[in-house]
Protein backbone atom coordinates (compact mmCIF):
# COMPACT_ATOMS: atom_id res chain seq x y z
CA UNK A 1 0.00 0.00 0.00
CA UNK A 2 1.59 3.52 -0.60
CA UNK A 3 1.06 6.12 1.50
CA UNK A 4 -1.64 8.40 -0.12
CA UNK A 5 -3.51 5.63 -0.19
CA UNK A 6 -3.07 4.46 3.50
CA UNK A 7 -3.84 8.18 4.10
CA UNK A 8 -6.96 8.35 2.37
CA UNK A 9 -8.09 5.09 3.87
CA UNK A 10 -7.75 6.91 7.63
CA UNK A 11 -9.82 9.50 6.23
CA UNK A 12 -12.26 7.60 4.93
CA UNK A 13 -12.64 5.34 8.10
CA UNK A 14 -12.58 8.97 10.47
CA UNK A 15 -16.21 9.58 8.59
CA UNK A 16 -17.29 5.95 9.73
CA UNK A 17 -16.02 5.88 12.96
CA UNK A 18 -13.66 6.69 16.04
CA UNK A 19 -10.15 5.45 14.65
CA UNK A 20 -8.73 3.18 17.37
CA UNK A 21 -5.13 3.48 18.04
CA UNK A 22 -4.69 -0.13 17.57
CA UNK A 23 -6.82 0.39 14.33
CA UNK A 24 -3.92 2.21 13.13
CA UNK A 25 -1.00 0.26 14.89
CA UNK A 26 -2.62 -3.08 12.82
CA UNK A 27 -1.43 -1.11 9.22
CA UNK A 28 1.27 -0.50 10.56
CA UNK A 29 2.22 -4.22 11.59
CA UNK A 30 0.80 -5.82 9.02
CA UNK A 31 0.69 -5.61 4.92
CA UNK A 32 -2.52 -5.77 3.25
CA UNK A 33 -2.60 -9.85 3.59
CA UNK A 34 -1.87 -9.73 7.03
CA UNK A 35 1.74 -11.10 6.88
CA UNK A 36 3.23 -9.28 10.14
CA UNK A 37 6.54 -7.00 9.11
CA UNK A 38 9.46 -7.33 10.80
CA UNK A 39 9.50 -4.69 13.48
CA UNK A 40 9.34 -4.58 17.12
CA UNK A 41 6.34 -3.85 19.29
CA UNK A 42 8.07 -0.65 20.26
CA UNK A 43 8.85 0.40 16.94
CA UNK A 44 4.93 -0.56 16.34
CA UNK A 45 4.46 1.92 19.25
CA UNK A 46 6.36 4.80 17.86
CA UNK A 47 5.27 4.97 14.17
CA UNK A 48 1.97 4.57 15.31
CA UNK A 49 2.23 7.12 17.56
CA UNK A 50 4.08 9.18 14.22
CA UNK A 51 0.83 8.77 12.47
CA UNK A 52 -1.33 10.04 15.21
CA UNK A 53 0.44 12.86 15.99
CA UNK A 54 0.95 13.73 12.36
CA UNK A 55 -2.98 13.34 11.43
CA UNK A 56 -3.41 15.99 14.91
CA UNK A 57 -1.27 18.34 13.42
CA UNK A 58 -3.54 18.17 9.96
CA UNK A 59 -6.59 20.25 12.43
CA UNK A 60 -8.66 17.46 10.84
CA UNK A 61 -9.02 14.80 13.93
CA UNK A 62 -9.19 15.08 17.54
CA UNK A 63 -7.27 13.07 20.33
CA UNK A 64 -9.45 11.11 22.92
CA UNK A 65 -10.24 8.72 25.54
CA UNK A 66 -12.46 6.15 25.67
CA UNK A 67 -13.74 6.19 29.41
CA UNK A 68 -15.86 3.33 30.96
CA UNK A 69 -17.77 4.69 34.38
CA UNK A 70 -20.38 2.29 35.73
CA UNK A 71 -20.99 0.41 32.62
CA UNK A 72 -21.17 3.85 30.69
CA UNK A 73 -18.52 3.82 27.56
CA UNK A 74 -17.79 7.42 26.17
CA UNK A 75 -15.24 9.83 24.70
CA UNK A 76 -13.45 12.19 26.02
CA UNK A 77 -11.68 14.53 24.49
CA UNK A 78 -7.95 15.52 25.94
CA UNK A 79 -7.98 18.86 26.33
CA UNK A 80 -4.12 19.64 26.04
CA UNK A 81 -4.11 17.51 22.36
CA UNK A 82 -1.55 15.36 21.04
CA UNK A 83 0.60 16.08 24.86
CA UNK A 84 -2.12 13.92 27.15
CA UNK A 85 -2.74 11.36 24.30
CA UNK A 86 1.05 10.83 23.60
CA UNK A 87 1.52 10.65 27.42
CA UNK A 88 -1.29 8.20 28.23
CA UNK A 89 0.14 5.91 25.01
CA UNK A 90 3.45 5.72 26.33
CA UNK A 91 1.88 5.25 29.86
CA UNK A 92 -0.46 2.04 28.46
CA UNK A 93 2.64 0.71 26.26
CA UNK A 94 5.19 1.01 29.73
CA UNK A 95 2.53 -0.31 32.23
CA UNK A 96 0.29 -2.77 29.57
CA UNK A 97 2.66 -3.24 26.58
CA UNK A 98 1.31 -3.41 23.08
CA UNK A 99 -1.77 -5.33 23.44
CA UNK A 100 -3.70 -3.61 26.59
CA UNK A 101 -6.60 -2.01 27.00
CA UNK A 102 -5.12 1.29 26.55
CA UNK A 103 -3.47 1.14 23.25
CA UNK A 104 -6.14 -1.63 22.07
CA UNK A 105 -9.56 0.54 22.45
CA UNK A 106 -9.36 3.27 24.61
CA UNK A 107 -6.68 5.70 22.76
CA UNK A 108 -8.57 7.32 19.95
CA UNK A 109 -8.80 9.99 17.06
CA UNK A 110 -12.25 11.45 16.24
CA UNK A 111 -12.44 13.49 13.19
CA UNK A 112 -13.65 16.68 13.15
CA UNK A 113 -14.15 17.33 9.42
CA UNK A 114 -16.21 14.42 8.11
CA UNK A 115 -15.99 14.43 4.76
CA UNK A 116 -12.86 16.32 4.46
CA UNK A 117 -10.71 14.45 1.98
CA UNK A 118 -6.65 13.46 3.15
CA UNK A 119 -4.07 15.62 2.33
CA UNK A 120 -1.05 14.67 0.00
CA UNK A 121 0.39 12.05 2.08
CA UNK A 122 4.00 13.40 3.32
CA UNK A 123 6.61 11.34 2.37
CA UNK A 124 7.77 10.20 5.91
CA UNK A 125 4.36 7.88 5.56
CA UNK A 126 5.63 6.24 2.96
CA UNK A 127 8.16 4.36 4.66
CA UNK A 128 6.50 3.63 7.64
CA UNK A 129 2.89 1.62 5.45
Amino acid sequence: MNAQDFLNDLYDEGDRDILFFDFIAGSVAYDLDDVPYEKSALQVFNETLAIAEYLLSTGDFSAGCMTNKDGVVELVIYDDGIQGFANDAREFFKTQGPRGDGLSWRLTLKKINIGKPAPVAPEFLQTLV
